[in-house]
């Protein structure tokens, strides 16, 4: 681990300490939270900004070089269930970083440089119908910098003004220091009194978000109508969908056009109650997974498995329109170059905006690393052969299932005699 850029002197520490001190004390008590106010709003598109205490959390005693990725396991055996698979959140758990953090940032700076307003974005008011998300993002990238320099205090590095407001966050490992906009409040003695935001300055917080985590962002904003609408974010590492596609469409459109099995049968309904009914001190998790094809030799030395873009599976990303792949050729497939991809998704509400902050942390996982772990062979092939005809269409079975489960299937029997180790619940 790279030693601290920002050694001080033992008389400024010990200021430094007095200071964070009062300031959590201030701030974050959690047992003297207030009252939330209830997010069954007989207004649609309104909230009343709000003050919330957060729950104390631990700080991560790991350096960064030595958190391992969490090898999430989101399959099953058995029958497969298309459901919202929602879990509550612990507050520690909200951003996660890992060892691979300098070859995420790499990627998404890389992607930031050249695709712009592809990869982030941020729209206006679309007047009656939808606020902008730009109070969204200034409140986010104040969140996340209070979060991550508390989380993980060997990574971040904060210097705060005089109303111990995060003025600059640094990460360490990087020296690289990002200066914050002014806080979301007008006053910190009418804190619930938030000034107005423009949109270059709501597009840069949402830039700086992008780059302090391993996240894609997206922001959901309540409309008249009662649907919430994607009207900012940054999704640098898709995979397979694109921001220009999705970008100013409700909840339910981003489903419908993106061809997400049994979503009008059943999620529809539940998803739409929950997103309404999502509270600040609520908020929720949940992971899925694919598999993806990687490229048997690639000479892009910033993204060689295609995390950002599966050009492989879908094509170039210039030209994928509607939705439809378009892949230059059928790819090569060996077990060699086949990896689990799992997203690791979060929601959130922001207390001051009211903003849904939908968090998209991607994993991608070596499948013959995956099945040598035993019992996971046998498993995540179960997984795959329960998937109904719409879950394989949607997954894109066909172009890997034979050589998939031809190569799980061996490593199952050869593991035959040993017993699946993991003992701890869904996600595993």
């Amino acid at each position: 681990m790279l030693s601290s850029h920002f050694e001080s002197t033992l008389g400024l520490a010990c200021a430094s300490i007095v200071l964070v001190a009062f300031y959590l004390i201030r701030r974050f008590k959690a047992s003297l939270s207030p009252t939330l106010p209830n997010v069954e709003r007989s207004q649609s598109g309104a909230w009343t900004p709000h003050e919330f205490a957060y729950p104390a959390f631990e700080a991560c005693p790991v350096d960064l070089s030595d958190i391992d990725p969490v090898p999430y396991r989101p399959f099953r055996w058995g029958q497969y269930h298309v459901t919202m698979g929602i879990r509550s959140m612990p507050w520690d758990s909200w951003i996660e970083i890992d060892s691979q953090f300098l070859r995420y940032y790499r990627i998404r700076e890389r992607r930031i440089k050249t695709r712009g307003q592809d990869v982030v974005r941020m729209l206006p008011d679309n007047p009656p119908l939808v606020k902008s998300a730009y109070q969204g993002a200034i409140e986010l990238v104040h969140e996340l910098s209070e979060f991550l320099h508390k989380r993980y205090p060997s990574v971040y590095w904060v210097t705060r003004d005089s109303e111990f407001n995060i003025e600059r966050i640094t990460i360490l490992p990087l020296a690289a220091t990002f200066i914050l906009p002014p806080p979301l409040r007008q006053d910190a003695k009418a804190s619930t009194k938030l000034r107005a935001v423009e949109h270059c300055e709501g597009e840069s917080a949402m830039k700086m978000a992008a780059m302090l985590t391993q996240d894609d962002i997206a922001l959901m904003v309540e409309g008249t109508d009662g649907l919430y609408y994607f009207q900012g974010g940054a999704i640098c590492i898709p995979g397979s969908w694109r921001l220009t596609d999705k970008i100013g469409l409700s909840l339910e459109a981003i489903h419908d056009t993106g061809g997400v099995p049994q979503y009008r049968e059943k999620l529809h309904v539940g998803m739409t109650r929950f997103f309404r009914r999502l509270a600040v001190d609520k908020p929720v998790i949940r992971n899925n997974y694919s598999i993806q094809v990687v490229p048997a030799s690639n000479r892009d030395s910033i993204d060689p498995e295609e995390l950002a873009w599966s050009t492989t599976l879908n094509g170039p990303e210039t030209a994928f329109d509607d939705n439809r792949a378009h892949p230059p050729e059928t790819p090569v497939v060996k077990p060699e170059n086949l990896r689990l991809r799992s997203e690791r998704q979060t929601l959130r509400r922001l207390p001051l905006s009211g903003v849904v902050v939908f968090g998209i942390r991607t994993y991608v996982f070596n499948l013959q690393e995956l099945a040598s772990e035993p019992g996971v062979a046998a498993r995540l092939a179960s997984a795959v052969r329960s998937w109904p005809e719409d879950v394989q269409e949607y997954k894109g079975k066909r172009l890997y299932a034979d050589v998939l489960l031809e190569y799980l299937d061996k490593r199952a029997d050869e593991q035959c005699a040993e017993v699946e180790t993991v003992k701890s619940e869904y996600p595993f």
